[in-house]
């Protein structure tokens, strides 16, 4: 027997400034989260994603330090150093599921928006990792552009945090439907998408069989 689950993956549109409008910094200090996607004061994405912090002028110099939660909900914070180029966006490596905060650690050259950028990380999906078979993933009915890879983990959920993810190869940058197995006893895995037009989205199939 086999078990088989279907999860549908289509992230809303890029928002440049979604989480703050163009505003002065004039020295350290919080910016304004004032932007379309803030509600009550906080972003909460779609899916995870990483963060666009767009500068009018060199801000090279100074950082920009990211609080919220990831995918799956757990506290993370970064410190993005502001773009060189004027305008430039530079962009968190971490992929934020809710963002609280956006602080400065001094004056911007010019004017500072931020928003999201068309990266995205899915929340874990749990695994059997006691079975003896490897999950098969399978990625199906593909609109529009969009590029892909699955990271896979081996973590212990109960007992150890932050989660860490490993490339599958046969799932790295894709832009076509694809299957693959990941590694026998993985406990989870995650969808990441590299990049996407506006619209695009995809089908996740899992299939694992049953203990026998």
């Amino acid at each position: 027997m086999s078990g088989q689950k279907t999860k549908f993956i289509n992230p809303d549109n890029v928002d440049p400034d979604g989480l703050a409008e163009a505003q002065a910094v004039s020295g350290a200090g919080a910016l304004t989260l004032n932007g379309a996607l803030i509600v009550d004061g906080t972003f909460t994405a779609d899916y995870a994603r990483r963060i666009g912090i767009l500068s009018a002028g060199n801000d090279s110099g100074i950082t920009f330090t990211i609080v919220g939660t990831d995918a799956d909900g757990f506290a993370i914070s970064e410190a993005v150093t502001g773009a060189s180029a004027a305008p430039g966006t530079a962009e968190s490596v971490l992929y934020f599921k809710t963002v609280a905060s956006v602080t400065a650690s001094g004056a911007a050259a010019g004017n500072v928006s931020v928003g999201t950028v068309d990266e995205i990380a899915t929340n874990t999906f749990t695994l059997d990792n006691y079975n003896t078979d490897g999950a098969t993933i399978s990625v199906e009915d593909i609109t529009g552009t969009i590029d892909f890879s699955i990271d896979e983990t081996f973590t212990d959920f109960q007992n150890y945090q932050p989660i860490e993810f490993y490339d599958v190869v046969a799932f790295t940058t894709k832009t076509a439907a694809t299957r693959g197995i990941l590694m026998t006893h993985a406990t989870g895995f995650r969808l990441r998408v590299n990049s996407y037009t506006n619209g695009a989205d995809l089908k996740i199939v899992i299939n694992q069989d049953r203990p026998r």
